[in-house]
């Protein structure tokens, strides 16, 4: 049997209710929100199509205690290996960008991207033009 309508790619946001998506009856819940939202936008919809979910977003907000506690110590020795990589921006194309290791990173000193900030437990892509700098209360700041 042929589809009624070829492969279509929409890319709109569906926001997912709750924490997670944990059985068939959420992945149902959100695939059904996804053809309310495409009804909403364009009027048609086709809930027997199946859906791909190709792209996920996370926005995240969460109280700081304003204790210390969980902050990664600055590093009390002077070891700042410089390093380079290649890195790969859609604005720039590839460019060749600084490798700081966060905890030797000073509190309040700027470092502009595009460059790489590492650490013993994640690593962060400062794009062209935004700003890096280790907070005093031992964060990472990024700024556009």
């Amino acid at each position: 049997m042929e589809a009624r309508y070829p492969h279509q790619i929409w890319e709109i946001e569906v926001p997912i209710h709750g924490a997670e998506v944990a059985d068939v009856e959420d992945l149902d819940a959100l695939k059904m929100a996804f053809h309310v939202a495409h009804k909403t936008l364009f009027e048609i919809n086709d809930p027997n199509s199946e859906v791909e979910f190709v792209t996920w977003r996370a926005h995240v907000k969460c109280r700081l205690k304003p204790s210390a506690t969980g902050q990664l110590a600055a590093s009390i020795g002077t070891e700042t290996v410089a390093s380079r990589r290649p890195v790969f921006f859609s604005a720039t194309g590839w460019v060749d960008a600084p490798v700081a290791r966060f905890e030797t990173m000073k509190s309040g000193e700027p470092l502009t991207g595009p460059a790489i900030v590492e650490s013993s437990y994640t690593t962060v892509v400062i794009d062209p033009g935004a700003i890096a700098e280790r907070t005093q209360g031992g964060g990472l700041r990024v700024t556009f």
